[in-house]
């Protein structure tokens, strides 16, 4: 508990194992809209509280968690309503968990092979 009493707490960098410990137990994943953020909330199922979207990548992140319903923008405000509302959070943990693609690595590694295979790869023709 932090000494407010409330749940929250904010870690900085950590391990890969224990973000995945701390994602397994979190509720939400407050912070930005970068890929590998994107994708391990996703694969967790887990609703993110967008913040400081960087213009570009992060932007269509963005769009297509809060199309989806997995994510919310807003920051601490935006988390705070949404961690009092179990409803919500409920409906937007299955958002994210429909919005995963959990065999995307296999999936883009299949069209790369082939298109290094195909006869007009422009692999080929370099």
């Amino acid at each position: 508990m932090s000494p407010g009493g409330g749940r929250l707490r904010a870690f900085g960098p950590q391990s890969p194992e224990f973000v995945a410990l701390l994602m397994a137990a979190a509720d939400i994943h407050m912070g930005k809209a970068g890929g590998l953020s994107v994708a391990e909330s996703l694969a967790c199922g887990l609703p993110m509280v967008l913040s400081d979207v960087l213009p570009g990548q992060e932007e269509a992140n963005a769009r297509h968690l809060l199309a989806a319903g997995a994510a919310v923008a807003g920051g601490v405000p935006a988390a705070a309503a949404l961690l009092g509302d179990r409803g919500r959070l409920s409906a937007m943990r299955a958002a994210a968990a429909r919005a995963a693609v959990p065999d995307a690595a296999a999936r883009a590694v299949a069209e790369i092979l082939a298109l290094t295979r195909s006869p007009r790869s422009p692999m080929l023709e370099a």
